[in-house]
C-alpha cells in the first residue's frame, strides 16, 4: 500500500465521519438550549413553591445546567471542527483537480 493510498483512504474515511459528526454538532446544539430552558422554568417552580435554595432538587437543577452547558461546548467544538474540516477537505480536492489536470494536459 502506498502513501498516496493511504492519503485516498484518509480522505475517504474524513467525508464518511463528516456525516456523523455534523448529527452529533446538530443534536447537542439542539439538546443544550432545550434542558437550559427546562433547567430554569424548573427552577422558577421550586422557587415559587418553596423558599429554600438548598434542597436535593438544585442539587440536580445545578446537574442539568453543567450538562446542558457541557452539551453546547461539545456541539460548538464539533461544529468549528467540522467547519475546519471541510475548508481542508475542500482544499485536498482542488488540488487533486489541479493535479489531473496537469496530467491530463501533458498525456
Amino acid at each position: 500500500m502506498t502513501k498516496t493510498d493511504v492519503e485516498y483512504d484518509l480522505i475517504e474515511h474524513m467525508e464518511n465521519e463528516k456525516r456523523w459528526m455534523t448529527v452529533v454538532a446538530v443534536v447537542c446544539l439542539i439538546l443544550a438550549p432545550l434542558g437550559l430552558w427546562i433547567n430554569l422554568k424548573a427552577l422558577e417552580v421550586l422557587l415559587v413553591r418553596t423558599d429554600r435554595w438548598i434542597s436535593v432538587r438544585v442539587v440536580f437543577f445545578t446537574l442539568n445546567l453543567l450538562v446542558s452547558a457541557l452539551l453546547a461546548y461539545v456541539g460548538i467544538r464539533q461544529a468549528l471542527f467540522i467547519s475546519r474540516w471541510n475548508k481542508k477537505l475542500a482544499l485536498i480536492k482542488t488540488h487533486e483537480k489541479k493535479i489531473y489536470e496537469e496530467v491530463m494536459r501533458e498525456a
